[in-house]
C-alpha cells in the first residue's frame, strides 16, 4: 500500500481519527482494522446508550459508528480482525488470520479492556460492559426479582444501576469512594446523585471495596460470588 496509513481500532478513536483525516484534505488510502465482539464487520457500537436506553429496550439495536454506507463515502478500507503483530522495521502489521498489511503511518487505537476481580473471569452471572454483546447479554440477565451487585459507581456503574432498576432488578452499587460519580463530578454532585439513586431504591455502599470470601450454589446452580464489605 502506497502513502497507506492504517488505523488498528474500529472503536471511537480509530473511526474518529479516520474521519477527522478526510475532513483535513487526507486523500491516501486509509485502512481501518477492527475486531469488536458480536459485530459482522468490526465496528464498535456507539457505546453511550450501551448502559442506558439499549439495556432498558429489549427492541432497541446499538448503532454502529459507521455504516458501510459511510466507510464507502470516506474511503475508507475496513479490514475485519484481529491485529496480532507489529514489525516497525518493515512497517507491516499482521491480522489474525494471516494478511500482512504495508503502511507509512499508523495510529493505535485499540482502546481499552474492562478489569474484572481475579477469579470471577470465568464465571457463570458476571458481566463486563464494553460492547453491544455485553450489553445484551446483561438486559438479558437483568429482570423482576433478580440480584445485580455493580461493582464501581462511576458513570457506567451508575447508568447500568439505573437502568437495571428499571427492569425489575434489586440493585447495589459498591464503590470505594464516598459517593457515585466523585471522580468525574467532585463531592458535593456525586452527593446529589448518591441521594438521587439511594431515594429510587438502589442500595450504595460508599467507601467500601468487594474481596472474595467464599463460594456458593445459588438457586439456579450458578456460583454466586459473596463479597466483604
Amino acid at each position: 500500500m502506497t502513502d497507506a496509513s492504517g488505523r488498528r481500532g474500529a472503536s471511537l478513536g480509530g473511526v474518529r481519527t479516520v474521519q477527522g483525516l478526510r475532513r483535513r484534505g487526507f486523500a491516501d488510502e486509509l485502512v481501518l482494522i477492527g475486531n469488536e465482539p458480536g459485530t459482522a464487520d468490526g465496528i464498535a457500537a456507539d457505546r453511550p446508550p450501551l448502559s442506558k436506553s439499549f439495556l432498558t429496550d429489549p427492541a432497541a439495536t446499538a448503532p454502529a459508528l459507521l455504516t458501510t454506507t459511510e466507510l464507502s463515502e470516506l474511503g475508507v478500507q475496513l479490514v475485519s480482525g484481529r491485529a496480532i503483530d507489529l514489525d516497525l522495521d518493515s512497517r507491516r502489521v499482521t491480522v489474525h488470520g494471516g494478511a500482512r498489511l504495508a503502511f507509512d503511518g499508523l495510529v493505535v487505537a485499540t482502546g481499552s479492556t474492562p478489569r474484572l476481580l481475579p477469579g470471577l473471569e470465568t464465571m457463570p452471572g458476571v458481566h463486563v460492559l464494553r460492547s453491544a454483546a455485553d450489553a445484551a447479554g446483561l438486559r438479558a440477565s437483568c429482570g423482576a426479582g433478580t440480584r445485580l451487585v455493580v461493582i464501581g459507581g462511576g458513570f457506567i456503574g451508575a447508568e447500568v444501576a439505573w437502568a437495571a432498576l428499571q427492569l425489575g432488578a434489586q440493585v447495589t452499587i459498591v464503590e470505594t469512594l464516598p459517593a457515585l460519580m466523585m471522580r468525574g463530578l467532585g463531592p458535593d454532585v456525586g452527593a446529589v446523585f448518591t441521594g438521587m439513586h439511594r431515594r429510587a431504591g438502589i442500595d450504595v455502599r460508599g467507601g467500601r471495596r468487594c474481596r472474595p470470601r467464599r463460594r456458593r450454589q445459588g438457586r439456579d446452580g450458578a456460583p454466586h460470588r459473596r463479597h466483604g464489605d
